[in-house]
């Protein structure tokens, strides 16, 4: 669960500062997708658990982490949502259901 530990940091500066100008969205969607294939790859060829455990949690790590840029948008994810899909700001969306749709 190491990996996880330093978004908590970040979670905190975010909060504190009221930004989240410092975190790219397009992080998350990189390790939520890598993470993904990792769980469907475990179903095909069984590998340590711990690793599947790690995968959920990093997906859920990376949920909290965009509900919070969520909260504090940066200037351009105000006002995209998944239903004004414009592709120049694909994955920069204000709000996390559209996150969770796409």
């Amino acid at each position: 669960f190491a990996p996880v530990i330093g978004y908590v940091d970040q979670y905190r500066q975010i909060e504190q500062s009221k930004s989240s100008a410092g975190f790219s969205p397009f992080v998350s969607l990189i390790l939520i997708v890598a993470n993904l294939l990792r769980i469907f790859f475990w179903f095909g060829k069984r590998f340590e658990t711990v690793m599947l455990y790690q995968s959920v949690v990093m997906i859920a790590a990376q949920f909290i982490m965009l509900r919070i840029c969520c909260k504090y948008p940066t200037q351009q994810q105000r006002g995209n949502t998944l239903f004004k899909f414009n592709l120049n700001t694909f994955w920069s969306w204000e709000d996390l259901s559209s996150y969770c749709a796409s």
